[in-house]
């Protein structure tokens, strides 16, 4: 879960126009120019019909004008392209802006419908949003602990009508017995079933080494990537709860009614804000075998926010007038959520970007390690000591309060990062590969769980 900001320092390329015969990239340079002119009137009028009632053009400026709080002032557009990843079962299109600011790039993900409109756009590093016409984002290949040659992958469905979800159940191709199986479920924002950033695929890793280890697993996008104009228009009122419980509960439905599955032996493994979700997630169905929590915060939202701010502006190595007055905004943010007598209207703002007041509080009142005390079934930890998204301040708030649980199993990889990779694995250009004992400790985990 990374709220703040990846700053990518490296020097610009020179850039390069959209192909003018692709009306979802032309669409996606005219959006960012206009927001970056300041023409927010106009930047609205490139969205969805379906998505204005619940916009305004000051929003969408203060969105991008909080970029220029945290990364300087804007310079250019670098680079415009539309993701390999084709589009999803709602129609929504991907197309990724590099923009250039003082301190350094980031990209923007132009979310647009079938009918070339915007939907919503995120910020992301830079290199996250893979063009299809970049040679590098087909360079994916299967790890050298998880040949193809040991899977079978098929293409699923889940879930029910209007948040019906793609994914993927990978088998190993040579079984005899009944498969224990992995649910992957990825963290915040439109994430899709490989857990994608940039050229690196860590939940298809997993799949595949997993495979070759005689482990099943299921994985599928989400439902803020499949169907982001349906989730746009319900923004007041939509939770994380409204964004993970029944889209699990329908993977494990499709697990379970998969013949090759062992229904007793059904995991999930959730990944950052998944793994943060995942106690509660596993508490409402007794079906599920354990869990297995991937870089889970265990920190409360409000100082998640906080710390990952204050990192954000560490890692910039400059802390101006602008820089200092939105961190004290989030410090004020992080103490309001906490505030019960808070109106709905109040104007929350993160990073200068106005805050879903239902979904930040529903957030903020998790409490994953409360919950998992009382799960009463396996538990293992993975906590990577290179990640500074969520630290060992999060992979202590389990140890420490998990301490007195039994069937709880802790491992703790001493040169591993957010995405399961050790440190210089992938460095935006070229594809990493989850760490090989990684994937070997969640299949030893689901084959033969903690019983004391």
């Amino acid at each position: 879960m990374w709220i703040a900001l990846g700053l990518a320092l490296a020097a610009s390329p020179a850039p390069q126009p959209a192909r003018n015969d692709d009306p979802f990239e032309a669409l996606a340079r005219a959006f960012v120019t206009k927001l970056a002119a300041g023409d927010d009137r106009g930047a609205l009028g490139l969205f969805d019909a379906a998505a204005q009632p619940h916009l305004t053009a000051q929003s969408l400026g203060e969105r991008f004008d909080a970029l220029a709080v945290q990364m300087g002032t804007f310079q250019s557009i670098v680079e415009v392209r539309q993701s390999a990843a084709a589009p999803s079962s709602g129609g929504a299109h991907h197309v990724g802006v590099t923009c250039l600011f003082r301190l350094g790039k980031i990209d923007l993900d132009i979310v647009e419908s079938s009918r070339s409109a915007v939907v919503d756009f995120w910020v992301r590093p830079a290199g996250s949003v893979a063009g299809a016409a970049d040679p590098q984002a087909a360079r994916w290949s299967p790890p050298p602990y998880g040949p193809a040659a040991a899977a079978e992958e098929r293409q699923v469905t889940l879930g029910e009508a209007p948040w019906v979800l793609p994914g993927a159940l990978v088998l190993p191709r040579q079984r005899s017995v009944a498969l224990p199986l992995i649910v992957l479920l990825g963290g915040s924002g439109p994430t899709d079933r490989d857990s994608t950033v940039g050229r690196d695929k860590p939940f298809k890793d997993l799949a595949f080494g997993l495979a070759s280890r005689g482990v099943a697993t299921l994985r599928f996008d989400k439902r803020t990537l499949a169907h982001a104009a349906a989730v746009k228009a319900q923004v007041g009122s939509f939770t994380p709860i409204d964004e993970y419980a029944d889209d699990t509960q329908a993977a494990l439905v499709v697990a379970l009614a998969t013949p090759e599955i062992d229904p007793r032996r059904i995991f999930l493994a959730g990944h950052s804000m998944g793994g943060q979700l995942g106690p509660r997630l596993v508490a409402a169905d007794s079906r599920w075998a354990g869990l297995i929590v991937l870089e889970g915060p265990t920190q409360p939202l409000g100082e998640e926010l906080l710390r990952q701010h204050e990192a954000l502006l560490a890692r910039a190595g400059e802390i101006d007038g602008a820089s200092q007055a939105e961190l004290d905004t989030t410090r004020n943010a992080a103490l309001a959520l906490a505030d019960p007598a808070l109106a709905p209207d109040a104007g929350l703002k993160l990073f200068g970007v106005p805050l879903s007041l239902a979904y930040a509080r529903a957030w903020a009142a998790e409490r994953p390690v409360e919950t998992a005390r009382h799960l009463h079934r396996p538990i293992l930890i993975v906590q990577g000591a290179k990640d500074v998204q969520v630290d060992l301040t999060d992979y202590n708030g389990w140890v420490l309060g998990l301490a007195d649980v039994p069937q709880v199993a802790y491992r703790l990889f001493a040169k591993t990062n957010h995405l399961l990779m050790s440190e210089g694995a992938s460095a935006g250009t070229t594809v990493g590969h989850v760490d090989p004992a990684i994937v070997e400790a969640l299949a030893a985990f689901v084959r033969e769980p903690p019983r004391d």
